[in-house]
């Protein structure tokens, strides 16, 4: 088919249909805002002080000054020094960042299309596994935010494909690009070595002679490529504890929360599946994956058995993830992102499933093909109004009828909010200057119960409510002059019905529309 061979330009114009349809053309020149902004900003806070600091890409620094010098580390922090280092050419910018994470969004689909075609060897079903990743709410709205979550998980998927084209090709480049990019990946997010335990596991398998077909040369330097990422991976997690340890920072989430350690578990449990679910996919199209997988565990003998052992032993990992990261379920949507390693290969096990026993669905249009067409369509209708009603007011036909009330008001408040009390922050950083206020002047910033977000946007160094939120504000403003804050920043006018914090008001040295500031101690 002539088709066939404009697969991949076919692949590009409906991946940039899709970016228009979220509007995300518009939304990658957007600051860090809407939800999990406090994330955004930590992302953006490391990769200014990387920008305005020593570019050591071992020496991390947040704003907020909770640890020896702000310095703290989650993550490798690859994708905040490469940001910073395009800054020095570019300047500081919004655009360069959420762009960089799109294109490696865009790789990793490209790649998981490619990957599909390789083993389906048909179009419609290979086009149809990257795009139903892409029709889910979250997947829209991480592929050109500024969280790395995403970008880690697209990385296995190219891992993936060139190790796939490894089994086919038996090309040793093929194999050492897959371990750099599966090291890539872990790093990134460690929990991407969901994505690689299932080859462990299968070269396990073969080795004590369970599988007959050999899918790699086991030679020790194939073995040694493969392990790499799980050494680096050990490396990185013994590196950053330590730094932690010795900067006294307890910030970055490097251990679990498991399930037997939540006290409200059932509580977790209810805003997991009202709240956190939906964001993956709506309840229909869930009951759709299920199927799929229910499918191929009733027909696991007819199935493609090292697809089949891949597909189990990433359900059983991320079975394994819930229950370890259980307590952080309820309230962080991206924890969610590691979800996308099942999909796709539960589809390609399926699709295979089908056509392997020569099933009427997967020949005829009209059928399986047409019902995935429709699932693919109401996907996107959810996905579009998620997307969307996150950064712009919707009034469209999809809105109406893809979001709850509920929602909509919550969306409305929530936009609201941040116009009264935080959008002044994204332009005072040039008034902050003016009135003498330097980057390395400690100030207290309330109220924000984020760590960087104010500081970020205002790029000074000191505090915010994190971690003393319950304290009065005036316990809160005097500790904080005990560690040096020169600056009192209020953007919320509410907190003058504190009689209390009073004293600390005398020195008013500006206001920028909602926000107060205040000098706390003179300058020597």
């Amino acid at each position: 088919m002539k088709i066939i061979k404009y697969k991949n330009t076919l692949f590009i114009v409906l991946f940039i249909i899709v970016i228009f349809i979220y509007k995300l053309q518009i939304s990658i020149k957007y600051p860090p805002s809407s939800l999990h902004q406090w994330r955004q900003a930590d992302a953006l806070s490391m990769t200014k002080n990387y920008f305005e600091e020593r570019m050591n890409i071992f020496d991390p620094k947040l704003h907020f000054q909770g640890s020896v010098q702000g310095k703290a580390v989650g993550e490798f922090p690859g994708l905040y020094y490469l940001n910073a280092c395009i800054w020095k050419i570019t300047g500081e910018n919004y655009l360069s960042f959420r762009l960089l994470n799109l294109i490696i969004v865009f790789i990793g689909l490209f790649s998981l299309f490619k990957l599909s075609f390789l083993i389906l060897k048909d179009l419609f079903l290979a086009l149809f596994i990257p795009f139903f990743l892409f029709s889910s709410p979250l997947f829209g709205y991480y592929s050109n935010n500024f969280l790395v979550n995403l970008p880690a998980v697209c990385l296995m998927f190219t891992g993936w494909y060139y190790f796939y084209r490894y089994h086919v090709e038996k090309s040793n480049k093929t194999i050492i690009i897959s371990s750099l990019i599966f090291s890539l990946g872990v790093l990134l997010r460690p929990t991407m070595l969901m994505g690689i335990l299932p080859i462990y596991f299968i070269l396990f398998l073969e080795f004590i002679n369970v599988l007959g077909r050999k899918i790699i040369n086991k030679s020790k330097y194939n073995i040694l490529f493969l392990l790499t990422p799980l050494f680096l991976l050990l490396s990185w997690i013994f590196i950053s504890k330590n730094y932690n340890k010795k900067n006294g920072s307890y910030y970055f989430l490097t251990t679990f929360r498991p399930y037997w350690e939540t006290i409200n578990k059932l509580d977790v449990w209810k805003g997991f599946i009202k709240v956190v679910l939906p964001e993956l996919y709506n309840s229909y199209i869930i009951f759709f994956i299920l199927l799929s997988f229910l499918t191929i565990i009733v027909f696991w003998k007819k199935a493609n058995k090292y697809l089949l052992i891949f597909t189990v032993c990433i359900f059983l990992e991320i079975l394994a993830f819930v229950l370890l990261w259980y307590n952080n379920l309820s309230v962080h949507d991206y924890y969610l992102i590691d979800f996308y390693l099942f999909i796709p290969i539960l589809f390609i096990t399926v699709f295979t499933l089908l056509q392997k026993n020569k099933s009427k669905l997967i020949e005829s249009p009209f059928f399986l093909k047409i019902f995935l067409l429709l699932v693919l369509v109401v996907s996107f209708c959810f996905g579009t109004a998620k997307t969307r009603i996150k950064y712009f007011d919707q009034n469209t036909f999809v809105a109406k009828n893809f979001i709850s009330d509920d929602e909509n008001k919550f969306w409305d408040w929530q936009k609201w909010n941040y116009k009264n009390n935080f959008k002044a922050f994204e332009t005072i950083r040039p008034y902050i200057r003016k009135i003498g206020i330097k980057r390395n002047d400690l100030v207290l910033s309330i109220p924000d119960l984020s760590p960087n977000i104010t500081l970020y946007f205002m790029d000074v160094k000191g505090y915010t409510s994190l971690y003393i939120e319950t304290i009065p504000y005036k316990t809160q403003i005097e500790e904080s002059i005990k560690k040096g804050v020169k600056y009192l920043i209020i953007n919320d006018h509410s907190l003058y019905s504190d009689t209390t914090i009073s004293p600390y008001l005398r020195n008013k040295i500006g206001t920028f529309e909602n926000i107060d500031i205040y000098l706390l101690k003179k300058k020597p």
